[in-house]
C-alpha cells in the first residue's frame, strides 16, 4: 500500500496527492524550469516481506528506526517533496 507524505505541511494519506498538480498550476512554478522530480524512497526493516539488502544481509532495522530514517531525509531545498513510503503489514 502506498503512504504519502508533503513534509511542507506535514500532511499525509493514503491516496494519491492532486494538490502538486493544483499548486504548480496556481502560478508556483518549480525552481528547475517547472519539472517537478519525485523520489521514492525505500526503508526497510524487520517487518518488510522481504528483510534483505541488495547484498543479501538480513535488516535488523525495526519499522520505528525505518521511520526516524526517513524522517531525516525531509528537505525543504525542494519546493514540493512528496516521499512514496512503501507500509508493509
Amino acid at each position: 500500500k502506498e503512504y504519502y507524505i508533503d513534509p511542507v505541511t506535514k500532511e499525509s494519506q493514503w491516496e494519491h496527492p492532486n494538490s502538486m498538480s493544483n499548486k504548480l498550476s496556481s502560478g508556483r512554478k518549480a525552481a528547475n524550469g517547472g519539472q517537478v522530480q519525485v523520489l521514492h524512497i525505500l526503508v526497510k526493516h524487520t517487518g518488510s516481506r522481504n528483510p534483505k539488502n541488495y547484498k543479501g544481509e538480513t535488516i535488523t532495522r525495526s519499522k520505528t528506526e525505518a521511520r526516524n530514517r526517513l524522517d531525516g531525509l525531509y528537505s525543504t531545498e525542494f519546493i514540493y517533496i512528496y516521499i512514496l513510503i512503501y507500509c508493509i503489514y
